[in-house]
């Protein structure tokens, strides 16, 4: 049983060491040129699209933030009304006792209600300073996408790919060379 797993390793190192072999022959005979050639047309195309949905990102954005300012200007200006009328509540605490009671009451729900807004504008501010902050960094994104030629795109692109071919060439040369075989 051992044995039968001692050949199998050795067959799967062979079929490994022939694979490698293969891709690196395929890598040397292809060049450089092909190995670039093969994968720009994709990533100019991704770079294109990149490219035609920046404006729609920022536009869908730009409008979550100008809902989130409209809502806490709302609940500001409410918040506002509430503290007035919590104020002019208290000045009418000094009425006769029954009224006393009903105004107390009223100032309880009042100033839950409030608590309650002003939790949720904490949370709103949160979300609106995320938002503005992914907003910036889309913008951002967008200036440094937009602000490329399709000849200054690919000539940074061209670069990383031969940067690219010749780590992955010596890297399969490596394992290549540096394979054992386990003969027992």
């Amino acid at each position: 049983m051992a044995e039968n797993f001692v050949e199998i390793s050795h067959v799967d190192d062979l079929d490994r060491l022939e694979r490698e072999f293969r891709w690196l022959q395929e890598l040397k005979t292809a060049g450089t040129s092909t190995y670039i050639a093969i994968r720009m047309e994709s990533r100019l195309q991704a770079w294109h699209d990149t490219r035609a949905s920046a404006g729609l990102e920022i536009q869908t954005q730009q409008s979550q933030v100008d809902q989130m300012e409209a809502v806490l200007a709302e609940k500001q200006t409410y918040t506002r009304q509430l503290k007035s009328s919590i104020t002019s509540g208290k000045a009418k605490i000094e009425r006769p006792e029954e009224e006393l009671k009903a105004e107390v009451e009223a100032l309880a729900i009042l100033g839950m209600t409030k608590d309650d807004l002003e939790r949720s504008q904490v949370v709103i501010c949160e979300k609106l300073e995320l938002s503005k902050q992914k907003l910036a960094k889309i913008k951002q994104e967008a200036v440094k996408t937009l602000s490329l030629t399709e000849e200054s795109f690919k000539v940074a692109l061209q670069c990383e790919l031969e940067r690219t071919y010749t780590e992955k060439l010596t890297k399969l040369e490596q394992q290549v060379r540096s394979h054992k075989f386990h003969v027992d």
